[in-house]
Parts: structure tokens; C-alpha cells; sequence
């Protein structure tokens, strides 16, 4: 696809993203209970037109204007109503999408702060990349994309050539996700480890 498409497109995405996340605002303030799933849904539809325009498009352009300048500054303000929403809405009857949909941004955004993480570790940016990991992992909770987090974290250790600090990365994702397809790679990496021993190194705070 040449450039020209891929741009065209970007800025179709941006437009569409911020028009969703307007009208949702729009509807919310008068009846906050009634539009809740207006909110949710219509950032759903945002955060799937991204994925899906980043598959498509294949180029930097797209994943440049879909990052902290569009979607996330939306997703981060759903996913602080829907929490707030929740904690003061208990017993609303249509709870079950509200969790559906405070999950689904959780994973929206915790996946931007890993795709961000995994370019900077490319780049041989190590540090920024371990902040944006470790942000990951404490902001958004129960995101279920814990596995992957502490397989790039492991990953970002070992080319810091921090050996014991990825080897207790790696072997925490065995104990405490002893399901995650991620356990391949720490398994893989583990036995790397094992069979190139390296000096430990110290880990500056």
C-alpha cells in the first residue's frame, strides 16, 4: 500500500475516533446512567477501527497519529468513568457490559503502553522501555496481558544483560501463569540462561 492511502486512511481514523468519543461525551452528560453504553461501546468501535487500520495500513504514519495524540487521551478518560461508574453503580443491571467494557479498554491500553514499550526495546532503549512495562503492569491491572508484560520485561532484562533479574522474570511467569502460551518462551529463555551462564549484575534503581 503507498503512502498516500496510508495517510488518507490515518486521518480517517483520527476523525472517526474523535467524532465517536464527542458524540459519547455529548450524550453522557444529561443522562449518565441511560448513555453509559454509548460511552463504552463507541470507544470499543474506536479502539477496533484502530487495530484494524494498524493491520491494514502497515505504516509508521497510522501508528504515529493512533498513539497518545488520539486514542489513548479517549480510552484513558473511559476507563476512569467506567471505574467510577462501577465503584458508584454496584448494582446496575446492565453491570456485565460494563465490566465487558472497562476490560476491554484495560486491554486497549495496557496493549498501547506494551506496542510503545516493544518499539523503544528495537531501538535499544532499554530504560523507557522497562517504564513503560512496569506502567503497564501497576495501572492496569487485571488487563490479562500480565504473561506478555513479564515476557518483554524478561526480554528487556537479558539484553541489559541482567541475568538474574530476567531469570526471576521468566520464572514468574511459570509460577503465576503456569497456563500462558508465554511460558514457551520463558521456558526457552530459562534454558538459554541455564546453558550460558552469565555474571548477575545489579540492578540500578
Amino acid at each position: 500500500m503507498s503512502w498516500l492511502p496510508a495517510a488518507v486512511l490515518a486521518v480517517l481514523l483520527v476523525v472517526l475516533v474523535v467524532a465517536l468519543y464527542g458524540l459519547a461525551l455529548l450524550l453522557v452528560r444529561g443522562h449518565r446512567r441511560r448513555t453509559l453504553m454509548w460511552v463504552g461501546w463507541s470507544l470499543v468501535l474506536a479502539g477496533l477501527i484502530v487495530i484494524v487500520g494498524r493491520t491494514i495500513a502497515q505504516a509508521q504514519l497510522v501508528s504515529a497519529v493512533t498513539t497518545d495524540a488520539s486514542i489513548e487521551p479517549a480510552a484513558n478518560d473511559a476507563y476512569s468513568a467506567l471505574q467510577s461508574f462501577i465503584s458508584d453503580y454496584p448494582l446496575y443491571e446492565r453491570r456485565p457490559e460494563a465490566d465487558y467494557m472497562l476490560e476491554f479498554v484495560t486491554g486497549l491500553l495496557a496493549r498501547h503502553e506494551l506496542y510503545v514499550a516493544r518499539f523503544y526495546l528495537n531501538q535499544d532503549k532499554f530504560e523507557p522501555a522497562v517504564s513503560r512495562i512496569y506502567y503497564a503492569l501497576k495501572r492496569f491491572q487485571r488487563s490479562g496481558l500480565e504473561p506478555e508484560a513479564l515476557a518483554l520485561l524478561g526480554e528487556t532484562r537479558l539484553k541489559m544483560h541482567q541475568y538474574q533479574e530476567a531469570r526471576e522474570v521468566f520464572s514468574t511467569i511459570l509460577a503465576k501463569y503456569p497456563a500462558s502460551a508465554f511460558t514457551l518462551p520463558a521456558r526457552r529463555f530459562l534454558k538459554y540462561l541455564d546453558e550460558h551462564p552469565q555474571p548477575t549484575t545489579m540492578v540500578v534503581q
